[in-house]
């Protein structure tokens, strides 16, 4: 079975072979900020605790006890704010360090006046190649290595659980940009639920980067630059793993730049996306419970070539990812 022309897509695509070696219990490499005293605006209450991360106006705090709490910025001492405020100008922050891709998020759209901002992609299918799956007798097909494979990825260490309720949820690898992210979920009853981000350097063995944000979403796929993530929705019941999301980490936050949702047009649980991987720095592939991959432009949320299988195929992408496969128990498709 073959996929025809539309494979001038680079040759598009298969089984991205990345060891990641974690280390779930080993304690963190990377500090959290320093314990400190935190006061009110109108300094009669205080506490301490440890800045977890700032999301809009409001900051994340962890106490000493465990408990999370989270506060708007304007509602604590000026001092206080301008610790934070202080923090996020940081010239040597993670989303201005020189060592590493940096500036804008090359994600986000730029509006007449310079501005960065989200958007919400709405798909058309109506004049998306519809790709046949045809038979056509004998057929190989050579794959090459993945040419990010040079290095043999190291252990990392990853961070403690913040609580007895966080939980790893997924792991995204990339092997171009040599770094892997970790996604946690967090809940209990001090927690309305949220998503921690661990990024990885699998070349040095080192965490590099940690946030958080509200909302139940899972890293599905991360990107050639090392810095994008493909975020899915990640809520209970069929149905209701159908948003893709492109993040950005920046410092203990995260920048959203893509919103779409790949099936919008099924239904029930063939809406879910539950495999996706970037083919190259420009297109990426998805597939949903109900069997049908589709090759994206990543940049525009714009779907270019689409092929049906049957529900439960698991597509995998070569190691050169210049090929694509599946199996759905009885057939296999290349």
């Amino acid at each position: 079975m073959r996929l025809t022309s539309w494979l001038n897509v680079p040759r598009l695509l298969a089984l991205l072979l990345v060891g990641v070696s974690c280390t779930l219990s080993s304690p963190a490499i990377q500090a959290e900020e320093e314990l400190r005293q935190w006061s009110d605006a109108s300094g009669k209450y205080k506490i301490e605790a440890t800045l977890l991360g700032v999301s809009g106006n409001k900051v994340k705090l962890k106490q000493k006890t465990g408990k999370t709490i989270e506060i708007e910025l304007t509602k604590l001492c000026k001092e206080d704010q301008d610790y934070v405020a202080a923090l996020d100008a940081n010239p040597f922050k993670d989303s201005d360090n020189p060592f590493e891709a940096g500036g804008d998020d090359p994600g986000m759209k730029k509006d007449s006046a310079g501005s960065n901002e989200e958007r919400t992609v709405t798909v058309n299918w109506d004049e998306v190649d519809v790709i046949p799956l045809e038979s056509e007798g004998a057929w190989k097909a050579e794959v090459g290595p993945h040419p990010g494979m040079d290095i043999k990825p190291k252990p990392v260490a990853l961070p403690q659980k913040l609580d007895f309720f966080e939980g790893m949820k997924s792991i995204a690898v990339s092997s171009s940009a040599k770094k892997a992210v970790v996604g946690y979920v967090m809940g209990g009853p001090s927690r309305d639920g949220g998503v921690r981000l661990v990024m990885c350097d699998l070349a040095t063995g080192k965490t590099v980067g940690t946030a958080t944000a509200p909302g139940k979403f899972a890293p599905i796929a991360l990107h050639d630059d090392g810095q994008r993530i493909l975020m899915r929705r990640d809520e209970f019941g069929f149905g209701n793993l159908d948003r893709l999301e492109v993040w950005t980490m920046q410092g203990k936050t995260v920048r959203k730049s893509l919103t779409w949702t790949p099936y919008d047009n099924a239904q029930h649980g063939d809406r879910d996306v539950t495999w996706a991987e970037f083919l190259d720095a420009d297109h990426l592939a998805t597939a949903s419970r109900g069997g049908r991959v589709a090759i994206w432009e990543f940049a525009t949320g714009k779907p270019i070539c689409t092929f049906l299988t049957t529900g439960g195929a698991g597509p995998s992408l070569s190691g050169d990812r210049k090929w694509i496969a599946f199996c759905d128990g009885e057939r296999f498709g290349l």
